[in-house]
């Protein structure tokens, strides 16, 4: 039995905290012994057989680097990040996971030429550092080993899930409503340029149908805050970041989700949306050629807006469950889960 001490501060938050609710539902707590590490508020709604270190820092400060139990974590047998933020004194065996090397391909994702410079140096650190580096594709694996050719260190792609919360929930007490719903950070890589004059077009038709976007303007200065200002001043409803029923509702009474992005290195909101009987409209591009063809989504020639505005407005809203069998089957975390905590030897 190991000792693993897991970074969870990145709970309740959309993406990567997402990512590590799924790998903490599927855990074999009778196999491992785990220390869970976050903030108390968030920790003390969890049940997870796991022992509690609380921890207010953020993740991405450079309190959040020092402000952070590392005697308690050395005595483990590891520590996991769900990122490639290692927290400074941490000497025990490290496993990490890079979803991804967005900061790297647009410069907006970061607070200048210094912030990116420094999250490049902590990516070099990370995988200098972590026995094992996981991805969440091939498209993101690819990327990282292009811009890191010399890393060392095995990258194993292990695919994205779909945590507890998503799959227990009950879609079929959910009316389907005639709007659209987007959900995601407002981030130029994110695409919401092209959703904004797609919904334009679709208004011009006469169409009444509503847009929602349930997103966060989080970390101004890498945010779109004209696109942002857009949003604000027009009839979309902008409902700001939501979590847990409020989200998976959004979700399941919308006619379809929209996720435009230019840039992602899995894309969540998909496979929840088809777990919640919601069709995805999706741009094609690379990873999300790789991860949902073959499922029942419709792709759209990424910023086109006006395929956009077609593809949305004769979307089909029903979703064939027998398509998406072989899909939830592949990208469960259950499986990832399994194939992360296999590396605690």
């Amino acid at each position: 039995m190991s000792t693993v001490a897991i970074d969870c501060r990145y709970l309740g938050n959309s993406g990567i905290g997402r990512h590590i609710e799924g790998i903490l539902d599927y855990l074999n707590y009778e196999k491992d012994e785990f220390v869970l590490i976050g903030k108390k508020e968030v920790l003390d709604k969890t049940s997870y057989p796991a022992r509690k270190i609380y921890c207010e820092s953020h993740p991405f400060s450079v309190n959040g680097l020092t402000d952070f139990p590392v005697k308690e974590v050395n005595k483990c047998d590891y520590f996991y990040t769900p990122d490639f933020i290692i927290p400074l004194g941490v000497r025990t065996r490290v496993l990490s996971t890079l979803h991804d090397v967005v900061f790297l391909e647009y410069k907006e994702c970061c607070n200048g030429a210094a912030d990116k410079l420094i999250k490049k140096y902590m990516i070099k650190r990370a995988m200098k550092k972590s026995e094992k580096i996981f991805t969440v594709s091939q498209f993101s694996k690819n990327r990282i080993l292009h811009f890191f050719p010399h890393c060392k260190k095995e990258i194993k792609v292990i695919y994205n899930g779909v945590s507890r919360s998503f799959i227990d929930f009950d879609a079929s007490s959910c009316v389907k409503s005639d709007y659209f719903v987007y959900v995601g950070n407002i981030k130029k890589h994110k695409g919401l340029k092209t959703l904004l004059s797609a919904y334009e077009k679709i208004k011009e038709k006469g169409d009444g149908i509503k847009l929602y976007v349930l997103g966060s303007e989080e970390n101004f200065r890498t945010s779109d805050a004209e696109t942002a200002e857009k949003i604000k001043n027009s009839d979309i409803c902008f409902t700001g970041y939501k979590s847990g029923e409020d989200l998976m509702r959004f979700i399941a009474e919308a006619k379809a989700l929209v996720q435009p992005s230019l840039y992602e290195g899995f894309g969540l909101p998909p496979l929840e949306a088809l777990y919640l009987k919601t069709k995805p409209v999706i741009s094609d591009i690379e990873v999300f050629k790789e991860i949902y063809s073959g499922a029942d989504v419709v792709f759209f020639r990424s910023e086109d807006a006006q395929d956009l505005c077609e593809k949305l407005l004769h979307v089909d809203p029903v979703v064939n469950p027998d398509k998406n069998a072989a899909v939830f089957e592949k990208y469960n975390f259950k499986t990832v889960a399994e194939k992360v905590q296999e590396e605690f030897i």
